[in-house]
């Protein structure tokens, strides 16, 4: 997975960014970090704004790291652990996440080639592998199983996957787990960051292509933002993005 050996690393960073409406470097303040050996070789992250805690996907751990960051010093503890039974619980390479307003946590695990769901309970604050989210078929989206997938983001309701094996982008209807294929594009050079707005517009970061895509929803030809280089408006080898 592509973003399996990419972060050793222990230390996340809290700051607050100013908006831009360019593509220009941010202006970043540093508000404090955070670190411990649970936090090592972080990938995907994920806020539950209305619980205040932060989620880190450890693809090289095959764990979720999380913490309370209303605590002055957060500890983060860990869910799951590496397993490959497709019925039971297991994480093999997990690279991101995705929280919805109930507190229930999304994962994608890129080695298994699935998605995972646990559900939050209120009751002591604690997060339970659900074996039969989507009917069991967390594998096979839209008529494919998923590939090199690298990234999820969630929007009322639709989770959407970058499914880069496969060049495309896969919305999954969480109520009626019903898929279909909301963007396909084999000029990708392994895509690794994506978001979805309001409006159904999809953004990819087209990793080794040195671009970002925004594709207008129900379909179209995409609008690319950035080229190579290190001026302003410029990438190299651009992996996440947030709206």
């Amino acid at each position: 997975p592509p973003r399996s050996t990419l972060f050793p690393y222990t230390t996340l960073f809290r700051s607050a960014c100013a908006q831009e409406g360019t593509l220009v470097p941010l202006p970043t303040t540093i508000v404090s970090t955070l670190s411990g050996a649970a936090l090592t070789g972080p990938a995907g992250l994920a806020y539950d704004a209305g619980r205040s805690r932060l989620f880190a996907a450890r693809p090289l751990a095959n764990n979720i790291a999380w913490g309370d960051l209303t605590a002055a010093n957060p500890v983060f503890a860990t869910l799951g652990a590496y397993g490959t039974n497709p019925a039971a619980e297991g994480f093999s390479a997990p690279v991101a996440i995705a929280v919805d307003g109930s507190g229930d946590l999304f994962v994608l695990d890129t080695g298994n080639k699935e998605l995972d769901h646990y559900l939050f309970a209120v009751a002591g604050g604690t997060y339970t592998y659900d074996p039969a989210f989507l009917g069991g078929a967390r594998s096979s989206f839209a008529g494919k199983v998923l590939a090199q997938a690298t990234d999820l983001a969630l929007r009322a309701g639709m989770l959407h996957i970058l499914d880069a094996g496969n060049t495309r982008v896969v919305s999954v209807d969480l109520a009626t787990a019903t898929s279909t294929v909301a963007v396909t594009d084999p000029s990708w050079g392994q895509a690794s960051g994506l978001a979805v707005d309001g409006a159904g517009t999809v953004f990819v970061a087209d990793t080794f292509n040195h671009r970002i895509l925004k594709y207008p929803s129900g379909g179209g030809a995409p609008t690319t933002i950035g080229s190579y280089g290190t001026a302003a408006g410029q990438l190299r080898l651009p992996r996440a993005l947030e709206l």
